[in-house]
């Protein structure tokens, strides 16, 4: 049995219904239609107000206004929707609206970075002003806003200050108050907090009195849980039956900031807070990424969306604003799959007498839902008929790696599993960004930190696999050429890399070179080289500032970046300024046992031994390389506690017997417990010639510690200088402006060429001599890219 409604009010928009039969309607009809004036509130676009729906709530739920969606340039609306227009009409520090007709309730839609008390007053009837007033927002999340004014009594001019940084600002000026002053969207519970069936209570009519909810499935539509809903019952809206559609844009917002899940949100808040409804006006919402989200909480209940017309009609609304813009395919193609559904599941012919735009439906005053929408239904209805294009894929893969290191060749403490390099080296970073999605994006902008002054950036080629698209076919990208990009040899410490569009499948690969310039153990953690993205155009990712910067919009589910580490070694300075106990930049105890400890302790800079046994001593790493005929001078600054001692220096240079007591100078230690900087005059030792590939220090010059002694021996640093040029191998040290020590050259007794040699903890190195090639990672214009197929795959996010 067919029900209407008709409608008493003790007040213009707050109504309770009771039922009539169906031979009443008519005469009820006109009588409704004729006092429309009086019952009717303009609407806002459809995030807005959703359009006015059918008064058809059994109470205590809200009732919706019954009416047409007004266009929406009526002027019961008003719309700044940018930057620009809202600064201009806070030019003065105030934006003041007056409206034609009086008002007793604006519903307020807001982007941007609100005020934290934004103020707002308004002009009587009688000329006279309120006193300034903070507005009340309703619903607010990240940059998006829900906020009313209720008034006692009517007003003709709405004025604001302290709006705040805001990117967008729509009101809806109503005669009455309309909205429901107890209950607010923010109180409600969340959509997983109720049941998720619905019984339906209509027991006359045998087809739907058993039937359970009514949603479609969740592998076409997001769910009301997935997106956040509130849900103020678990039924909303009178039972109906669907034999047609309409379709809706929502005019502003002119698109969902690539979020639209918070759209949904802020449009269900606005629906509930300002309109007084049950629930979001919509059954279903379609993004601009082509995704539909589920509106009301089953179709089988009425929508709120078109006035006098939502009895049988299935809301489908477009985010856009398609008076001015166009809807792209992928937008049209979710909108032909929720049709197409709803086609099959209610049995609704996909016709332009059963699918009309909302303007098109008897009653409607509106250019809703835009000539540009509205000329492509018949379009929605073919693909509806042949079957949609699936529903977009959004998926990507990126990974970032440096190429050509040295390895790990200084596996201690921090710098363990860390690659190595030594300043003059050239290594690559390489970078691959992978589409995987089933879309095309457009407009990759790649940011990057590279790390200077440790690694300088020499040039970079970006190269593609588009046409393959395997991996191997790598050629030069187009975007080498964007005049947005930097000379390939002027790359600085950061900015912005445009790699263009990339195809469905396509790869691109960002090669970079860098030159090792400064040693960087102690001076910072590890060298780093960092690279992220920073946007994709349309709303599919981004922005991002930087690295840790977590992108507004992100349709791949994860962060897309990467960042690579690695170790600057010196092979002629040591500074032992590491954080980690056991990272001694290399140097390593000559024997085993001779030695209770040896680290760097957590509160000094500095290599530290307790000595136990005689003959103790400590050997730089196995890639000292430095060049007696450039430094004559080497540094060492050092301390000691247990009175005056000997220390001895022993080296070897290239070609000569792993160790000899031959090439030993001798100097005195202060022991006073306080740092001493030693100038030893090395050029004065005969042997000091040619290229230094060994060396060790002997803190007691081979002896044991004295009885009841400390044994505790410091050192700070290490490393080389020139006398005549006043050079010094140290990226961090000035040279040492004093008199030189002139060592004491002596022999030991034997030659020692046996000594273990050994890392505390780690494992041995043999003593043989061997030569480190320096590594020309140049890569030349046009060579071919170095990745392997599908390398970097496993190394998503």
């Amino acid at each position: 049995m067919d029900h209407a409604y008709a409608i008493e009010c003790e007040d213009v928009g707050l109504c309770t219904q009771r039922p009539h039969t169906a031979a009443a309607a008519p005469a009820w009809m006109e009588i409704m239609y004729q006092h429309a004036s009086l019952l009717i509130i303009g609407c806002l676009a459809l995030i807005l107000t959703a359009g006015c729906g059918d008064a058809n709530l059994a109470a205590p739920q809200p009732v919706e206004p019954l009416g047409a969606h007004g266009d929406h340039s009526h002027n019961d609306t008003l719309s700044l929707a940018d930057a620009e227009a809202i600064s201009d009409a806070f030019a003065s520090g105030k934006a003041t609206f007056a409206r034609e007709t009086a008002f007793q309730q604006v519903g307020l839609i807001i982007d941007g970075a609100l005020a934290p008390e934004p103020l707002y007053r308004v002009q009587w009837l009688d000329n006279s002003w309120s006193e300034w007033a903070e507005l009340e927002v309703t619903w607010s999340e990240v940059n998006y806003h829900v906020a009313r004014i209720l008034l006692n009594a009517s007003a003709k001019t709405l004025e604001f200050q302290q709006a705040g940084d805001l990117t967008a600002f729509h009101m809806e000026f109503s005669e009455t108050v309309v909205a429901n002053r107890e209950t607010l969207t923010r109180e409600m519970p969340l959509e997983s907090e109720v049941s998720d069936t619905v019984y339906l209570e209509d027991e006359e009519d045998d087809d739907l009195r058993s039937a359970q909810q009514g949603l479609a499935p969740s592998s076409l539509v997001i769910s009301r849980t997935s997106w956040g809903a509130r849900s103020p019952g678990k039924v909303c809206g009178e039972v109906h039956r669907p034999y047609r559609m309409a379709i809706h844009h929502t005019w502003q917002p002119r698109d969902d900031g690539g979020n639209a899940a918070i759209r949904m949100r802020q449009m269900q808040a606005y629906h509930i807070d300002s309109q007084g409804w049950c629930d979001i006006g919509y059954h279903f919402v379609v993004a601009k990424s082509g995704k539909i989200y589920q509106g009301r909480s089953n179709e089988l209940r009425l929508g709120s969306h078109t006035g006098g017309q939502n009895t049988g009609n299935i809301g489908i609304n477009l985010i856009g604003d398609f008076t001015t813009q166009t809807p792209s395919d992928t937008q049209l193609n979710g909108a032909a799959r929720i049709v197409r559904w709803v086609h099959q599941k209610y049995n609704i012919p996909l016709t332009t007498s059963a699918v009309k735009g909302h303007g098109q439906w008897p009653g409607q005053s509106t250019s809703c839902p835009g000539g540009n929408l509205l000329r492509r239904i018949p379009t929605i209805l073919e693909r509806a008929k042949k079957g949609a294009a699936p529903t977009p894929r959004w998926s990507a893969a990126m990974s970032v790696r440096l190429v050509g290191t040295r390895g790990d060749i200084q596996p201690q403490g921090s710098s363990k599993s860390v690659p190595d390099q030594f300043a003059g080296d050239a290594i690559r970073a390489v970078v691959v960004f992978h589409n995987k999605s089933s879309e095309k994006l457009t407009n990759v902008r790649l940011g990057y930190e590279l790390p200077q002054p440790h690694m300088v950036p020499e040039k970079y080629v970006i190269y593609t696999d588009h046409g393959k698209f395997d991996g191997k076919s790598w050629k030069r990208a187009g975007a080498n050429s964007d005049k947005r990009n930097p000379a390939s040899d002027k790359l600085r410490k950061s900015g912005t890399l445009y790699l263009g569009n990339f195809a469905p499948k396509e790869r691109k690969q960002v090669v970079v070179t860098l030159r090792a310039k400064r040693y960087s153990v102690g001076e910072v953690g590890h060298a780093r080289a960092s690279f992220w993205l920073r946007g994709i155009d349309k709303g599919v990712y981004g922005p991002a500032a930087t690295y840790a910067t977590k992108p507004g919009t992100n349709k791949f589910g994860k962060a897309m970046r990467g960042r690579s580490y690695v170790d600057v070694l010196s092979r002629n300075e040591w500074q032992f300024n590491t954080a980690s106990k056991y990272n001694l930049e290399g140097w390593t105890a000559c024997r085993k046992g001779h030695h209770d400890q040896l680290y760097k302790p957590s509160n000094a800079g500095v290599m530290r031994m307790r000595v136990t046994g005689n003959n103790s001593c400590v050997q730089a790493p196995r890639w000292v390389h430095v060049n007696a005929n450039a430094y004559d001078q080497i540094v060492i600054r050092t301390r000691s506690f247990d009175g005056a001692h000997q220390m001895g220096i022993l080296f070897g240079a290239t070609g000569t017997t792993p160790w000899s007591g031959k090439r030993m100078v001798r100097f005195d230690g202060r022991g006073n417990g306080n740092y001493h900087t030693m100038v030893i005059q090395m050029s004065d030792h005969p042997e000091w010639k040619g290229t230094i590939r060994r060396l060790r220090i002997d803190p007691l010059e081979g002896r044991k510690p004295k009885a009841g002694a400390r044994a505790l021996y410091d050192i700070d640093r290490v490393f080389f200088q020139s006398s005549k040029t006043r050079r010094t191998s140290s990226a961090r040290q000035v040279f040492v402006d004093r008199p030189a020590i002139s060592p004491i050259c002596t022999a030991l007794d034997e030659d020692e060429s046996d000594f273990d040699s050994q890392i505390i903890g780690l494992a041995t190195f043999p003593d043989e001599e061997e030569e480190f090639t320096v590594f020309d990672g140049d890569v030349e214009d046009g060579a071919e890219p170095i990745i392997a197929p599908d390398a970097f795959d496993d190394f998503e996010g």
